[in-house]
């Protein structure tokens, strides 16, 4: 991707309004991702706790069946 964005003259902040863009597997490593930034890099939070100048993009994400009941 950051190829195809490159040759286009395009960054991850043109595209989402973000410098960085992390993409991780599952729920978990989305959830877990954010307790790393914070305790490595605190200044990605603005003054909210929210983050500012990332994204966090999670893949294969199970969707739950509905079972029918007999």
């Amino acid at each position: 991707m950051d190829e195809i964005l490159d040759d286009l003259g395009y960054t991850a902040n043109d595209l989402m309004n973000v410098s960085f863009v992390f993409i991780v597997e599952g729920k978990q490593d989305g959830a877990r991702l954010p307790l790393l930034l914070e305790k490595y890099y605190s200044e990605i939070y603005n003054e909210q706790g929210k983050h500012q100048r990332i994204s966090i993009v999670t893949t294969n994400r199970k969707k739950k069946s509905k079972q029918k009941k007999e």
